[in-house]
C-alpha cells in the first residue's frame, strides 16, 4: 500500500495519497488541539476526507507521542522530548505511568453504520491500532432464542438470565485471546462474523477488547447519554475524543435528558407487578412447607407495587386549573419533590432500580408471561436514571 509521509507540527503523518492543501491544514489544526490538549471545532466541505484526515492526524500524534516517551525512557528523561513549552500528555502529568500517559481514543459518529465507513477508511491507511467497536445487543447477541426477542430490554435481561446460569454457550466459548480472524480492525458485521464462526459472544467479545484497544468506535450517544456510557463501561476520563459528523449533537443530548410517563404507563407497572407477584406466590407456595417465612423476592415486588401506587396516587391528586388545559409547568425540583411524597429520594433510588430489575427479568423470562415483556416497568427505570443521575450509580450490563 503506497503511503505519502508528511510532516505536520513537527510529526510524520502517514497519508493513503498527496493530502490536498486544504487536508494538510484541516490536519495541522488537529494535531494542534492534540498537542495542546483543547477542544476544537473543525469544519470543511463535503467531500474533502475530513474522516481520513481525522484518522490519519490523530494516529500519527499518537505514534509520536509513544515514540517520544520512549526515547525519554532510553535516556532516562522525565519528560516528553522535543516539545516546546509544556506539554499537557506529559508522563509526569500521570504519576510516572508511561503506559496511563498514552490516550486511548474514542471515535464516535452517529450510527454504526457511518462508523463502517470510518473503519474501511482505517483500512486504507498503513496504521494498524488495536481496536474495539461498542455495540448493543441488538446488533451483536447471536444467541437465537436471544436474537429473536423484540425489544432491546427483553434482549438485555434475558442475556443476563443466561450469562449468569452459564447456559449461553456463545458467552461461555468467549475468549478474546482465542479470537482468530483475517481482519486486523474489525467492523461490528466482521465482528459478528468472527463471533458466529468461532461459537463466541461478539457483545461479550467487543468488552473484552475495549479493554485493551486503542482505539474505541461508538455512536456519540455512548458518550453523550450517562447511562448509556455507564453501562457499557465507557470511561473518557484522559481520553481523546472524536465526535464525527456532529451535526445533531444537540438533539443527542436533549434525547439522553428527556423521558415522558404517562398514568397509563404507571397502570401497566402495577399490573406487571402484580402478575410477577401473583407468579411469585404461587411458586412458593408449591414448593415450601406451610409456616415458611415469605421470600425476600416477594416482599420486595410488594414494595415496588406499593410503591407504583402512590405513584398513580400523585398523578391523580394533582390539580389542574381550567385554563391549564391539561398542561403544567413547573421548575425542575418539582419532580424529586413528587417522586418524593410517593417515596423515592436519592438514598432509596438504588433500592427501586434493583427491584424494577428484578420484576423485569422475571417478566422476561417467564414462559407464562407471553404478553408481557417488561418494557413497562423498564420505561419507568430508565426514567428514573435520568432523573437520579448523579446518584444512581453505575448500571450492569
Amino acid at each position: 500500500m503506497e503511503q505519502h509521509t508528511i510532516r505536520i507540527c513537527n510529526v510524520e503523518v502517514d497519508f493513503p495519497f498527496q493530502p490536498y492543501p486544504c487536508q494538510v491544514v484541516y490536519m495541522e489544526k488537529v494535531i494542534q488541539c492534540l498537542q495542546q490538549s483543547t477542544n476544537a471545532i473543525l469544519e470543511s466541505p463535503t467531500g474533502t476526507g475530513k474522516t481520513l484526515c481525522l484518522l490519519c492526524a490523530t494516529l500519527g500524534w499518537r505514534e509520536d507521542l509513544i515514540r517520544r516517551q520512549q526515547a525519554d525512557c532510553l535516556v532516562g528523561g522525565e519528560g516528553v522530548s522535543g516539545m516546546g513549552g509544556e506539554d499537557p500528555w506529559d508522563v509526569r502529568s500521570t504519576g510516572g505511568n508511561r503506559q496511563a500517559s498514552i490516550p486511548k481514543i474514542i471515535y464516535a459518529s452517529r450510527t454504526h453504520s457511518q462508523l463502517a465507513q470510518v473503519i474501511q477508511e482505517l483500512k486504507n491507511t498503513r496504521y494498524r491500532p488495536r481496536v474495539a467497536i461498542i455495540g448493543s445487543r441488538e446488533q451483536l447477541c447471536i444467541h437465537p432464542e436471544v436474537a429473536k426477542k423484540e425489544t432491546n430490554s427483553e434482549k438485555v435481561h434475558l442475556c443476563r438470565a443466561k450469562v449468569q446460569s452459564h447456559s449461553c454457550i456463545y458467552f461461555n466459548n468467549t475468549d478474546v485471546k482465542r479470537l482468530k480472524t483475517v481482519e486486523q480492525v474489525l467492523d461490528i458485521e466482521d465482528l459478528v462474523m468472527a463471533g458466529s464462526r468461532q461459537r463466541m459472544c461478539p457483545y461479550y467479545l467487543a468488552r473484552d477488547m475495549k479493554a485493551e484497544a486503542d482505539v474505541i468506535f461508538m455512536p456519540y450517544n455512548y458518550i453523550l447519554d450517562v447511562k448509556t456510557r455507564q453501562m457499557h463501561g465507557v470511561d473518557i476520563q484522559g481520553t481523546v475524543i472524536i465526535l464525527d459528523e456532529a451535526h445533531n449533537i444537540e438533539k443527542v443530548c436533549e434525547d439522553s435528558a428527556s423521558f415522558d410517563l404517562t398514568s397509563v404507563d404507571i397502570a401497566h407497572c402495577i399490573d406487571d407487578v402484580g402478575h410477577v407477584l401473583k407468579a411469585k406466590v404461587e411458586e412458593q407456595s408449591a414448593s415450601a412447607d406451610e409456616g415458611d417465612e415469605m421470600g425476600d423476592d416477594i416482599q420486595d415486588f410488594l414494595n415496588l407495587k406499593e410503591f407504583f401506587l402512590n405513584v398513580e396516587k400523585q398523578l391523580d391528586s394533582i390539580q389542574f386549573t381550567e385554563s391549564a388545559k391539561g398542561e403544567m409547568v413547573k421548575p425542575s425540583s418539582y419532580i424529586f419533590e413528587f417522586f418524593s411524597s410517593a417515596g423515592l429520594s436519592h438514598s432509596t433510588v438504588t433500592t427501586l432500580v434493583d427491584q424494577c430489575g428484578k420484576a423485569t427479568s422475571a417478566l422476561t423470562s417467564n414462559a407464562r408471561s407471553v404478553h408481557r415483556n417488561g418494557n413497562n416497568i423498564q420505561k419507568f427505570m430508565d426514567a428514573v436514571k435520568i432523573i437520579f443521575s448523579q446518584s444512581s450509580g453505575p448500571g450492569s450490563a
